[in-house]
């Protein structure tokens, strides 16, 4: 019985030399599912009110590099073929449709007159480039009312103050609102939830000044 099956396990090695011991599993490929356009659709920025202009900005910037149409913003090149041309135009039109879509309804009839994406990034940043007041009232808004919970991380909030005030100051570049370090660390002591309340009495008879950083990370 023995020679038998190793003559016929021979016999079929011999008809299937090329058949493979291992089977090979292609795996999927997730990263190529990816399109640019579902990602830039995902960072798409929030419609801009006439507040926070800065930071919204930012988001916006990301957003038209993703779609590569950012360049536009530097104008028409003064050399270029009809290829090119042609190429510009279209992505300036791309670029002038999603800025209006991301413009609240309040805002559409002003900017919607300009005929190209620059003019229309050149006015937004004239009016609300130079100084965001309505974005340093509601960022010192939010700093103000701020008020720790108990459900979250501790220090977490505290960064977020701490952003709070990093924000206050950024908004203007000419009048800088500069909330000294102390001040910012006696904040987030005061906010610190009912939980918190020993500790918080504990920091407050401390008789050395905290930096913010030290106090996170106390």
């Amino acid at each position: 019985m023995k020679i038998l099956f190793n003559y016929i396990f021979n016999f079929r090695i011999k008809l299937c030399p090329k058949v493979p011991i291992f089977l090979t599993i292609q795996k999927p490929d997730y990263v190529n599912r990816l399109s640019v356009a579902s990602f830039a659709s995902s960072i798409k920025p929030p419609p801009f009110t006439g507040s926070n202009y800065k930071r919204w900005r930012e988001r916006a910037i990301l957003w038209f590099t993703v779609m590569r149409v950012m360049y536009v913003t530097e104008g028409k090149p003064s050399q270029y073929t009809p290829e090119e041309k042609s190429a510009f135009e279209t992505a300036d039109n791309l670029f002038r449709g999603c800025l209006i879509s991301v413009l609240a309804e309040n805002l559409v009839d002003t900017y919607i007159r300009l005929t190209t994406g620059k003019q229309i990034c050149d006015a937004l940043e004239a009016q609300y480039g130079v100084f965001d007041a309505g974005s340093e009232l509601y960022i010192m808004e939010q700093f103000l009312d701020y008020r720790m919970v108990e459900d979250r991380s501790i220090v977490e909030q505290a960064h977020e103050i701490h952003t709070l005030a990093k924000d206050l100051k950024n908004c203007s570049k000419d009048a800088p609102c500069v909330l000294p370090g102390k001040f910012v660390a006696g904040g987030i002591i005061s906010k610190l939830p009912p939980s918190w309340g020993d500790f918080a009495t504990s920091l407050k008879y401390k008789r050395h000044e905290f930096t913010i950083d030290g106090l996170i990370g106390t």
